[in-house]
């Protein structure tokens, strides 16, 4: 503990402190370079509330003399103030992760979290006094609603994985889950077993905060498996100036002969698609949402309507069961060419 500006700290959270605002820059400047990627805004939000509650509940060694307010004001601003960020994750998962099963928690995470903080914090610590049994009766209507929570997470990411299969995602959504909970069992470290506010900053605020970390990395090296298309354009014009320029086919499609003359048309289309198209179309015949495909290659769901918009255009088609139909008929007719 250090005495500044003459407020008494926390050693450990401050360290912790900053290396929050670190991801937190990150994670805000990565956003201004694709503001339809509002998955990284969802978390960048929530991480901010975890930052603001770590510094009232865990950085400040509150009740403070030389703050203005009530002692015990001090001490339910400090309680209080992890409970209002947990009645943000249930709308939190839901923006995150889309699942329809989530959507009512989304309000209801607000009601059974937030209304026990108030009715405790405003009504009854101020009455009784007594901020051990406070802090012990309030933890029990979230807690019983975050076994709830939790268990509709994990059927929705377990569904999500059976529906689509990627691994990638499910492992972001375990890692996400794991985050959470630690947060979400603070109060049995601190309320519970009398665990110090340092430990309670470290048990609660590094999940996420690595969390995020972990989603900053696992984009970035996404996107070095994951050509953009400014880079696919210029490794495009590169490959023109080589003796033997290959062109871009779907993977759906390749490694097959060379077309029969029933299909050329088709075959001239497909040519003309960039390799991020290639890749979409792929992914559609695939049975992926736009929501899925956005979600496995690190792009806006806005982008990758985008490209199948032109794509769409490129193969003269209106709809995804269009392009499975064609790109069926046309994998049989070069098979049998």
């Amino acid at each position: 503990m250090i005495q500044l500006l003459p407020l008494r700290l926390n050693i450990p959270i401050i360290f912790l402190v900053l290396a929050t605002l670190l991801v937190l820059f990150c994670q805000f400047f990565r956003y201004t370079g694709d503001t339809a990627n509002k998955t990284r805004l969802w978390h960048a939000l929530f991480l901010s509330l975890v930052l603001l509650e770590n510094i009232t509940e865990n950085l400040i060694i509150l009740p403070d003399n030389i703050l203005p307010w009530s002692q015990r004001g001090q001490e339910i601003l400090r309680e209080a103030s992890g409970y209002i960020v947990s009645g943000f994750i249930p709308l939190y998962a839901y923006l995150v992760t889309g699942y329809k099963t989530l959507k009512h928690h989304a309000w209801l995470g607000f009601l059974c979290i937030l209304l026990p903080t108030f009715a405790f914090f405003i009504f009854y610590y101020p009455r009784y006094g007594n901020l051990v049994y406070t802090r012990r009766l309030v933890y029990i209507i979230p807690f019983l609603y975050g076994l709830w929570g939790f268990s509709t997470i994990i059927r929705g990411a377990m569904q999500a994985y059976r529906r689509d299969g990627d691994k990638r995602l499910r492992k972001d959504r375990i890692c996400m889950i794991i985050a959470l909970g630690f947060w979400s069992t603070g109060p049995v470290i601190g309320a519970w077993l009398g665990g110090s506010r340092c430990m309670i900053g470290l048990w609660g605020c590094t999940p996420p905060l690595l969390y995020n970390i972990y989603y900053l990395f696992a984009q970035r090296s996404m996107k070095a498996l994951v050509m953009p298309d400014a880079a696919i354009d210029t490794s495009a014009e590169q490959t023109k100036a080589e003796p033997e320029p290959e062109p871009v086919i779907p993977e759906v499609v390749e490694n097959v002969a060379e077309p029969a003359d029933a299909s050329a048309e088709m075959y001239d289309k497909l040519a003309l698609l960039t390799a991020r198209e290639n890749e979409i179309a792929g992914l559609i015949c695939q049975g992926l949402t736009s929501k899925a495909i956005s979600e496995k290659l690190f792009i806006s769901e806005a982008t990758v309507k985008t490209h199948t918009s032109n794509l769409y255009k490129k193969l003269e088609i209106k709809n995804k069961m269009e392009l499975r139909n064609k790109m069926t008929t046309f994998t049989m007719q070069d098979s049998q060419g």
